[in-house]
């Protein structure tokens, strides 16, 4: 028997503070006065990496600085992708020679006079601008597109952990299960038709000619500190740690989990990240709500209906709430009162909701109380009007979530329905 303990913690970046500071000195400004580019995490290092090759070409003191402030961002964006050290270390050091190239021209040398040398001094790297521009990793491909896939723990359910194979030259664990002919359900109501080890889809079963196993690897498996025991035939028996919830799989016929997963084509479905089980969806007005799962749907973004009984769609949605679950609520529900236990789903493990509340009422439901209001809004459109929705934030542990009705009893406004935002 074998054990591996890996043990990861977060680490700061001395460098990019230090280019940070010079570029701040340089430019006059703050760095993110104008924040992030509002970019995906690949396509933020496309840019950076299309930057930093053009700057080579042209050897521009302008390209250079955006070259780096790409770099930078790209770098306080991705803790987990710059743990990796060759990855990292190329970053830092064509970080190093954007900085420089900026420091040869003797501009940032003249404004921030004998303290670069000092910051210069606390750089991992020699730098020096004429030494030929080191290279940088190329952008990898994109992503394919990831849907929900629902398993259920026990039964034949089959772990494996390699430190390596021709799926990977990193750790990653394989689970074989029985593939199941029927979906759970948008509102999980078919969930129970999963035998013990059996995986579907929300919308359907697994077909013939799709895989049987998933894969989780590199960089879903990276908790901060876990332990994996396995056989030297590379059965796994048990996972402690950030691994819990597979363990739990594991032994547990009445546990369940989801992963976002693609089919690589090669006989695997890749997990790209854990998931969550949502549904069994219940309302007291009996009116029609939806799930709009992530994955299955393109969930919460601008164009997305908002209410199961109207063609209003969202125009502006939070950066960190794109794609995220949502619940079309019905909008002739927004005159419910005075129930404490309007609105009822449960979900496998816990989760952060966000009520999106018409900005139009200026009395809240006492309900909301317990949430966090956040500065941000979810904006939507009917007919010719733009609608705020204040965010109230609650995290709540697997289980059963109930929330209230819409308004207070003494509203006599006609304004909209609230919705729901479930996110992992």
């Amino acid at each position: 028997m074998k054990r591996l303990f890996a043990h990861v913690t977060q680490s700061r970046y001395r460098v990019c503070l230090v280019f940070s500071l010079v570029l701040l000195i340089f430019l006059s400004v703050p760095l993110y006065a104008q924040g992030p580019p509002p970019l995906s995490d690949r396509e933020l290092y496309e840019k950076a990496h299309d930057a930093y090759e053009a700057a080579k070409k042209t050897d521009r003191i302008q390209d250079w600085i955006e070259a780096a402030r790409y770099l930078i961002a790209y770098a306080e964006r991705n803790p987990n992708r710059m743990k990796e050290r060759k990855h990292r270390d190329k970053v830092e050091a064509a970080l190093e020679h954007c900085i420089a190239r900026i420091a040869h021209s003797g501009r940032v040398e003249t404004l921030c006079e004998d303290r670069c040398p000092t910051l210069y001094a606390g750089l991992r790297f020699k730098m020096d601008a004429d030494k030929p521009p080191p290279p940088l990793d190329p952008v990898p491909a994109p992503t394919p597109p990831s849907y929900p896939l629902v398993c259920r723990g026990g039964g034949d359910l089959v772990f494996s952990y390699a430190a390596s194979s021709s799926f990977s030259n990193k750790p990653h664990i394989r689970i074989t299960f029985e593939k199941a002919t029927v979906g759970v359900g948008s509102n999980a109501e078919d969930v129970a038709s999963l035998g013990a080890g059996q995986c579907a889809f929300i919308d359907r079963g697994i077909r013939a000619n799709e895989p049987s196993s998933i894969v989780i690897g590199y960089p879903v498996l990276q908790p901060d500190e876990f332990s994996i025991s396995w056989t030297r035939q590379g059965t796994v028996i048990s996972l402690d740690g950030g691994l819990d919830y597979l363990d739990n799989l594991k032994v547990g016929t009445a546990n369940y989990e989801s992963f976002q997963v693609y089919n690589d084509r090669k006989g695997s479905f890749v997990v790209t990240k854990r998931g969550f089980v949502i549904g069994f969806l219940e309302v007291a007005s009996g009116r029609d709500y939806q799930i709009a799962h992530e994955g299955l749907t393109s969930g919460l973004t601008a164009g997305a209906r908002v209410y199961t009984d109207r063609d209003f769609t969202y125009t502006s949605v939070p950066r960190f709430l794109e794609g995220a679950t949502y619940i079309l609520t019905a909008n002739e529900d927004k005159f419910s009162h005075g129930d404490d236990e309007f609105l009822s789903f449960q979900t496998n493990r816990a989760t952060t909701v966000y009520v999106a509340h018409d900005d139009r009422y200026r009395t809240k439901p006492a309900w909301l109380n317990s949430f966090r209001k956040r500065s941000e809004d979810v904006v939507f459109k009917a007919g010719t009007s733009y609608i705020p929705l204040s965010l109230f934030e609650r995290t709540f542990p697997g289980g059963e979530i109930t929330l209230g009705s819409n308004v207070v009893p003494a509203e006599t406004e006609n304004n909209g329905m609230y919705t729901v935002i479930i996110k992992e």
